[in-house]
């Protein structure tokens, strides 16, 4: 994974998905290396790059326009790196996204995620690319069976960012959930690439032991994470080569790696998680038709001394969890699209939400949109997570969390003149 501002992103998911993972213990490709990666010289780590991108250019049909400096750092060093990325800004943005989740029932009261990523990101990061410096580093406590395997992830990273520009490609990110559905795209290319070393060193069943045994390591180095930070964390990994195999990757591994496809994903990035759990609606053309749910600024409707901090999305990502989401994280079912959603959030149109602060008062919105009406029925049916006032317009949900008092109905009054009443209008 890339190492790279959160501002961007704006939200405590950004945060996460800037801190951790950047590559987490996961299954080796090739050959043990002998000595770790902390007893490596400068010149056999160069030269194991030099060995690497050449396998890498070769699958992703891609050339270096500038080799790669590599660096072995320590835990500390990495720890240092993450958290120089985030400002006194993002880190008090965060805190309002957090207070927004709790209100939502994502995650618990008085969680410290940040604080928490920074300790991932210290003891079970093995490797991360710095699109900034334009370095790749290489954590000191990497195995020797997962070399050959982080180096192939974050040169594709690499190569990838030389010729798409990948911090410009995360620019694009309109909210937190759109930010995770374009670092699937990001990381999921460098994984099919790994999976492709592996595919040819030792068939399609190594490719698939090998994926299912990452995931189980993934998802234990984050399981002290709330659950919803666990999922956007890790989809972009276990779910994010399987967009770009169009929710087949077994099947189409076998015939290689579709680079137009890889090309197209980068050039019009999947608008949200929606897309990345359901792939055929990305390579079915149903994209095209997506727009942002919108609404408007409420802090006059809530009177003086209100005002908005912090506005996001939870994408149908957050939506499966409110709605029973039974994830198993770990093992091979973990790589399937339809293990991750639940049929209360499947059909969204898309959310949004505000988080409103006067003094200690705190109030969130969250406005969700549906395909059909029985689509917003089967999601409120299946509603859970926290106390939550909910007016029902149409195709839509409009739900309050926290200090709104006696404004509720003005509230879902000036919520509902902001949006299409039925579905398909």
């Amino acid at each position: 994974m890339l190492l790279e501002s959160a501002r961007r992103m704006r939200s405590l998911a950004s945060v996460a998905c800037a801190v951790v993972l950047a590559f987490p213990p996961g299954a080796g490709a090739g050959q043990p290396t002998k000595g770790g990666a902390g007893r490596l010289s400068t010149a056999q780590a160069e030269a194991l790059v030099r060995e690497m991108s050449a396998t890498v250019e070769r699958l992703r049909r891609l050339r270096f326009k500038t080799p790669v400096a590599v660096e072995v750092v320590d835990g500390a060093t990495a720890r240092k790196d993450f958290e120089s990325q985030l400002d006194d800004a993002e880190r008090e943005e965060a805190r309002h996204t957090r207070d927004a989740w709790v209100h939502l029932g994502l995650v618990p009261a008085g969680t410290d995620l940040v604080a928490a990523h920074l300790d991932t990101a210290e003891k079970d990061v093995v490797g991360y690319y710095q699109s900034r410096s334009k370095t790749f580093r290489l954590l000191s406590h990497v195995s020797d069976l997962e070399l050959r395997s982080v180096m192939a992830h974050e040169l594709t990273h690499a190569l990838e960012d030389q010729h798409y520009d990948l911090a410009a490609v995360q620019k694009r990110a309109t909210n937190a959930d759109h930010a995770v559905a374009i670092r699937a795209v990001i990381e999921g290319s460098a994984m099919v690439t790994t999976l492709s070393i592996l595919h040819r060193q030792g068939g399609i069943g190594k490719a698939k032991e090998e994926a299912a045994l990452s995931s189980q390591k993934r998802a234990k180095s984050v399981e002290g994470a709330p659950t919803f930070v666990q999922m956007q964390l890790l989809l972009p990994y276990t779910l994010g080569f399987s967009f770009l195999f169009r929710g087949k990757p077994w099947e189409l591994l076998f015939d290689g790696v579709r680079i137009e496809d890889i090309e197209q994903a980068y050039s019009e990035p999947p608008h949200s998680t929606r897309e990345i759990l359901h792939p055929e609606q990305y390579w079915g053309g149903r994209r095209r038709n997506a727009r942002l749910l919108a609404l408007p600024d409420l802090s006059a409707v809530l009177g003086k001394g209100w005002s908005r901090v912090v506005a996001g999305s939870i994408g149908e990502l957050g939506l499966t969890l409110l709605t029973g989401s039974q994830l198993k994280s770990g093992g091979f079912e973990m790589l399937l699209p339809t293990s991750w959603a639940t049929p209360g959030a499947s059909g969204t149109a898309g959310d949004v939400y505000h988080h409103y602060v006067d003094g200690d008062r705190t109030l969130t919105v969250l406005l969700t949109r549906w395909e059909s009406v029985r689509d917003a029925d089967e999601f409120q049916r299946n509603l859970r997570g926290g106390r939550k006032t909910v007016f029902r317009f149409g195709a839509n949900l409009f739900m309050l969390m926290g200090d709104f008092g006696e404004k509720g109905e003005a509230l879902a009054a000036e919520a509902a003149r902001s949006v299409k009443y039925w579905a398909g209008e």
